[in-house]
């Protein structure tokens, strides 16, 4: 039995930059594929792969490779089937079967299944997670006798269990989480225990993944603490059980001096609620944006639906683009349009021209040629890019209107108060009262109006002497914050509006406004991620109220001198909240850089990276309980 991450740590990987998430992980799924052979099996490479391969995944393994390789790369790779495991198989008895599942006792009978079959010539098992001792001896009791040579051909624990969006973004992929750790949730007493352990060994694929040993600092009293106690458990074991692994040991390593920092999304709801006019950002509120894919209907009665695939290492006006307002995002299509029209046009023409190429010799003839094949690939390619992403700005424009969110005064900043919110709630009250309104156009101003009213709640806006009536008229967004109410364990006051629950929720969640280093545009998690790696005895105090700290290596403060960080949401994430926090990492390495500093990397993540309006769902199915519940 080996593990992936041991040998990325011997053959010294990623030279270029240890903290991209992203290329880490489809590295060694790169490796995975040619058989952990040790060779440096480039994702760039352009040869082919000498071993033709059969790769069989579970759905959840399936989601880890999607958004990190397509079918070409698979195919580079040498992989050339790609099977779900409890699908019907067919044998293909001269090809080796690379398997990429979870390490659950369903999956190892499946897999038990196929050699007693004889599906594969030989077989290679990749885990997710560290598969136990108790399953491993099940496996190895297990195999047929009757085989002459090892039917098991490797074994091997990648530590890939989390999904890579970005170099410094990734998803745990776990659907519904807020409501899941809600104490609401009627099925929490049996599912709380798996979840944290489930939750705890992807985070350790997220530490194993970057090479890392981080200190652990973490919200007191809540899945934060449980998850990262649990992560403790699992780092102390991993520590004991290898000497070489890259989680251990290694002080002169940059990654050494991190700090993974676990929050519960209680800490700031506002993210969850608050517009941003980015362009990722309305990706995911608005088209649902999931994974680094999206599907829409081909139409408005349609449903059938239209897949785009978002590839951050082909695209490279996405790459450019995601991060900016979606006004300067469209100026720049139209650019970018205008450029690959031009291009194509010329190649075009010198395709065509009998005067074309100018050249004396076959050779030079012959390189020409090349030139225009290759060129006009690659212009193909960008032209189809580009057409995708007008698709999505013009489904975007198409989107706002019908919730009607043009009145909505879009701000990267994450502060903005109540009245602004109540303004535009004033702006949408005609639209939404409109006569002549049909019912399908009134369901999303409906949505846009409860959204609205949840985010001037929690600016501490108070519903109960708002025009339209309690709760401005809308029961959901009342039995939502009766609910919280009632999920914190306090009454609501008579009169009071929403002003009870906004202290209630700053008291719950350690709230560290004026606690910590930041910039008045920065969020609550830019503060305490500033607070935490720059430290100093003004912040430490007062971060030891809110933030618990663990150091399995030992020896190191948990305050402060971290030029490395992981940070974890556990109850879904924002785009709005992750480009805030980036915003601030720029910001403070471009201040540092005169000093010879600025070195700072921080990678974001969360249980799943959310909408508004499925969080919103969220939140009604905790207060509705049981009854909500599937």
């Amino acid at each position: 039995r080996k593990t992936r991450v041991e040998s990325c740590y011997i053959m010294d990987y990623y030279k270029d930059d240890d903290w991209n998430i992203r290329a880490k992980q489809k590295e060694g799924l790169c490796s995975m594929m040619n058989l952990n052979s040790g060779t440096e099996s480039s994702v760039e490479q352009t040869n082919w792969s000498d071993v033709w391969k059969i790769l069989i995944y579970d759905d959840h393994c399936r989601d880890i490779i999607a958004p990190l390789l397509n079918k070409a790369e698979l195919k580079r790779q040498g992989v050339t089937l790609y099977l779900f495991l409890n699908n019907k198989r067919f044998p293909v008895p001269d090809a080796p079967a690379i398997y990429f599942v979870q390490p659950t006792r369903a999956n190892l009978d499946f897999i038990l299944k196929d050699i007693s079959s004889n599906l594969y010539e030989s077989h290679y098992l990749n885990f997710s997670s560290s598969i136990s001792s108790s399953d491993l001896l099940y496996l190895a009791q297990s195999l047929p006798s009757s085989t002459s040579t090892p039917a098991i051909k490797q074994v091997f624990d990648q530590y890939t269990d989390f999904i890579a969006l970005q170099s410094n973004l990734f998803t745990l992929n776990i659907k519904d989480s807020y409501f899941l750790f809600s104490p609401n949730n009627p099925n929490i007493e049996t599912t709380g225990e798996t979840l944290v352990n489930n939750l705890a060994s992807s985070l350790l694929s997220v530490s194993s993944t970057l090479s890392t040993l981080p200190v652990i600092r973490f919200n007191r009293s809540g899945p934060a603490e449980m998850i990262s106690r649990r992560l403790e458990t699992l780092l102390r074991e991993k520590l004991l059980s290898s000497s070489s692994s890259p989680t251990s040991g290694r002080g002169n390593s940059k990654s050494s001096n991190s700090v993974l920092i676990i929050l519960d999304r209680n800490f700031d709801l506002l993210p969850m609620f608050r517009y941003f006019d980015t362009y990722e950002h309305l990706l995911c509120d608005l088209l649902g944006l999931d994974l680094n894919s999206i599907k829409t209907p081909t139409s408005s009665d349609s449903k059938e639906t239209k897949d785009f695939n978002i590839s951050p290492e082909l695209d490279e006006f996405w790459n450019r683009s995601r991060t900016l307002p979606l006004g300067e995002v469209t100026d720049r299509i139209a650019v970018e349009i205008q450029d690959v029209t031009s291009k194509w046009d010329q190649l075009q023409k010198l395709k065509t021209d009998p005067n074309t190429p100018n050249a004396t010799t076959s050779d030079t003839i012959g390189e020409e040629l090349g030139e225009i094949v290759t060129g006009i690939g690659a212009t193909t390619e960008k032209k189809t890019r580009m057409a995708m992403h007008v698709d999505l700005s013009k489904q975007i424009f198409h989107h706002l209107k019908l919730h009607g969110i043009q009145h909505y005064y879009f701000s990267s900043s994450m502060k903005s108060d109540a009245s602004e919110v109540l303004k535009t709630l004033s702006l949408l009250d005609p639209e939404i009262n409109n006569p002549n309104i049909t019912p399908a156009a009134k369901v999303p101003l409906l949505q846009t109006r409860d959204r609205l009213l949840l985010l001037y709640y929690l600016l501490g806006g108070n519903l109960e002497t708002m025009p339209s009536g309690s709760y401005g008229g809308s029961t959901e967004v009342e039995k939502i914050v009766k609910g919280l109410l009632k999920g914190y364990g306090a009454k609501e006051k008579e009169g009071s509006g929403g002003n009870t629950a906004v202290g209630l929720l700053g008291q719950v969640a350690g709230r560290a406004v004026n606690m910590v280093y930041g910039n008045k545009g920065d969020g609550e998690l830019s503060r305490i991620v500033a607070g935490v790696m720059e430290g100093g005895v003004k912040n430490e105090g007062k971060l030891e109220s809110l933030l618990g700290s663990i150091d399995v290596r030992g020896g190191r403060k948990g305050g402060g001198g971290f030029d490395r960080a992981i940070v974890c949401i556990i109850g879904g994430g924002s785009y709005g909240e992750y480009e805030n926090l980036m915003e601030w990492v720029e910001r403070e390495n471009r201040k540092d850089a005169g000093m010879g500093g600025g070195n700072r990397k921080v990678v974001y993540g969360a249980t799943e990276m959310v909408s508004c309006k499925d969080f919103i769902s969220q939140m009604e199915k905790m207060v509705a309980g049981s009854s909500a519940a599937k």
